[in-house]
């Protein structure tokens, strides 16, 4: 069960990935897959929230993204980095980082998203993830 919920977690991460460049017919399709993956991290999550809880709402707040919904998703990033560090989860701590750097570059907004990609930095060191580091 483990491993369907992480390729759900990351699944849906992928697809929100590739949906700004994706045709409409294909958009249907990913928001329609992410849900799927949704609805099931968001049980785990219910369940056990130390272990899910960021994931879904990393999950949520890409989504929320994509779809235009600022507010919400800066709220749920930070959420998911926050719940990642409280659990002692580093490599979620900092793809929830990068992803949130991201998410604020494609606003113009760069400042606040160095400030990301350096919290995103300290996690890989404290991960030992050198090559990242590099890429």
């Amino acid at each position: 069960m483990l491993v369907t919920m992480m390729h759900d977690f990351y699944d849906a991460l992928a697809h929100l990935a590739i949906y700004a460049d994706a045709a409409p017919a294909e958009r249907q399709q990913i928001l329609k897959r992410v849900g799927a993956s949704q609805k099931k991290l968001k049980e785990f999550a219910h369940h056990t929230p130390i272990n899910y809880q960021h994931k879904f709402d990393l999950v949520e707040a890409e989504l929320l993204g994509v779809l235009g919904q600022t507010a919400e998703a800066m709220e749920l990033y930070d959420r998911a980095i926050t719940g990642a560090k409280a659990n002692e989860y580093v490599n979620e701590e900092a793809l929830a980082c990068e992803l949130a750097a991201k998410f604020y570059l494609s606003l113009g907004r760069e400042k606040i998203a160095r400030l990301y990609m350096i919290d995103a930095y300290d996690c890989y060191v404290r991960w030992g993830i050198e090559p990242k580091l590099t890429t």
